[in-house]
């Protein structure tokens, strides 16, 4: 079989799951549309809500899309006043339309269900350790100084500090992978290029699909090599974290019962390659700049549309670096076009944008199962149910880090996320467009941690507990997402408290 990638994927008709969408195109670029309203992003009527009518069209505007790390981003409109690019996070994150959304999914105030809460610390391997270490005695003031530092010297990214000496050099174990505490920025890029071959080493998929070691080993450094390094977040490091939950709710969590190992195989793939070549800012940016890049995809899913290009017909097509080759000279196209067709559904489902349809379909399932709900859920039998699980994991894994144990880990991501908002807060006002709300005035920590807590309850609190309901066994991701709010809760209260006391004179711009 000579036919090439680049070839053969554009080809690729919408799987049975893009179907479903009204406006799939039979040529793999699909029409996903952005939410416009609170009630499309979190999947519930307006009606119900119980906010305040007469707010609606100013929580409407600071909820209007996503951006790409799961936050929801403003859209570009054409009435924005000057006082409307400047925005502040108040405006953005307010605390008084956020509350009513956290506890959707959840019975308790910070949206932790009874169960959670009493399973808590059970939620399999490493769990108990975290809850061991959720224990001890915390103190806010060893994460911030007084004052806060500006972001651009914040010491939340640990990078060269990483104890004991910096990131490692020796590539992780499969052992160290498989586990809830593993930080993927505690190892130098080239440390991680034999992890993708580990995971897929566990569930036997390179004899399974006859992939050669070296086409293994090639695949996974060129990916890294096309992961822009320039980019704070949206980099190599992002894209082997995604892949390392992804496995975590795979094999810890669970879900790998209920799927076939091609799902685990494209899953898995879907998840390292899902921001290849990021531009470090998110969708919206491209439409508002009518970039070359979206006007080749249609304003849809931008980057998730180019990161999949780049993929098929760059990596792929490069020489020694074709893991779908062993299929090929099998005579198993058939297959190698399906695991395509899978892993490019997944990748398109990273897009934030999705996040309300997803959050509003998952709800409704669980709510439909007879309890225990993992038991009537997911059928390894029933194509749609392993569609939406593998959305549901692939979506999960992209925006995990507010769930990690580490709350050193989960600042030093935050302050990388931070990082690529400012600067594109700061592209958009020199280009005298609308500023994304949520992303002006991120100058020091304390603003940082504001934003944030409106990010876990709009956004990580209320996803990841379904997810936690959904999979069990992966309860850990659930009560770690409320314990790390509940932290940055700490902080802000704590420079408050400080600012009260006359110790340290509050800045304009935090109100």
């Amino acid at each position: 079989m000579t036919t090439s990638p680049k070839s053969e994927a554009l080809k690729i008709a919408p799987s049975e799951a893009d179907k479903d969408m009204p406006e799939a195109e039979a040529n793999g670029s699909f029409n996903l549309k952005r939410n416009k309203s609170l009630s499309d992003f979190f999947g519930k009527d307006s009606d119900d809500d119980g906010m305040d009518d007469g707010n609606d069209e100013q929580q409407q505007a600071a909820a209007s899309s996503a951006t790409d790390d799961g936050h929801n981003s403003n859209n570009s409109n054409a009435n924005n006043t000057n006082d409307q690019k400047k925005s502040s996070m108040t405006r953005a994150w307010s605390t008084e339309w956020c509350d009513t959304r956290v506890v959707m999914l959840g019975d308790g105030a910070d949206g932790e269900s009874d169960r959670d809460a009493k399973d808590r610390g059970d939620g399999g391997e490493g769990s108990a350790a975290a809850a061991a270490a959720d224990d001890q005695p915390y103190e806010t003031s060893e994460c911030i100084e007084i004052p806060p530092r500006p972001l651009s010297e914040s010491k939340w990214m640990r990078r060269d500090s990483i104890p004991p000496n910096g990131p490692s050099e020796t590539p992780p174990s499969i052992e160290e992978l498989k586990s809830w505490q593993f930080d993927v920025l505690s190892y130098q890029r080239e440390a991680l290029i034999s992890s993708f071959a580990s995971v897929l080493e566990y569930y036997d998929i390179p004899a399974k699909y006859s992939i050669g070691t070296d086409a293994l080993h090639n695949f996974s450094a060129y990916a890294m090599e096309r992961h822009n390094p320039d980019a704070a977040y949206h980099n190599w490091h992002h894209g082997v974290s995604c892949m390392h939950m992804t496995f975590l709710l795979l094999s810890l969590g669970g879900a790998d019962a209920y799927l076939t190992d091609d799902h685990i195989f494209a899953l898995l793939f879907a998840a390292l390659v899902h921001d290849v070549d990021h531009a470090g800012h998110n969708n919206d940016f491209e439409v508002k700049t009518a970039t070359d890049r979206a006007a080749q995809y249609g304003n849809d899913a931008v980057l998730e549309n180019h990161s999949l290009t780049i993929t098929y017909e760059e990596i792929l097509i490069r020489e020694g670096c074709d893991i779908f080759s062993g299929m090929k000279a099998d005579g198993r196209e058939e297959e190698w076009k399906a695991l395509l067709e899978m892993a490019k559904e997944y990748v398109l489902w990273t897009d934030p944008a999705r996040h309300g349809e997803l959050l509003k379909t998952l709800a409704k399932k669980h709510e439909e199962a007879s309890p225990p709900a993992c038991t009537s859920l997911w059928s390894r039998d029933d194509p749609e149910s392993r569609s939406l699980l593998c959305r549901m994991i692939i979506h999960a894994a992209d925006i995990s880090n507010p769930v990690h144990s580490n709350f050193a880990v989960v600042r030093d991501w935050c302050s990388r996320i931070s990082t690529e908002f400012a600067l594109q807060a700061k592209k958009e006002s020199e280009a005298g467009l609308p500023v994304t709300p949520f992303m002006d005035g991120l100058d020091d920590e304390y603003r940082v941690s504001k934003q944030q807590i409106g990010f876990y309850q709009w956004m990580a609190i209320p996803f990841f507990t379904m997810v936690a309901k959904c999979l069990p066994d992966a309860a850990e991701v659930g009560s770690q997402c409320t314990r790390n709010k509940k932290r940055y809760e700490d902080i802000v209260a704590h420079i408050d408290d400080v600012r009260k006391s006359g110790e340290v004179k509050e800045d304009k711009g935090d109100n």
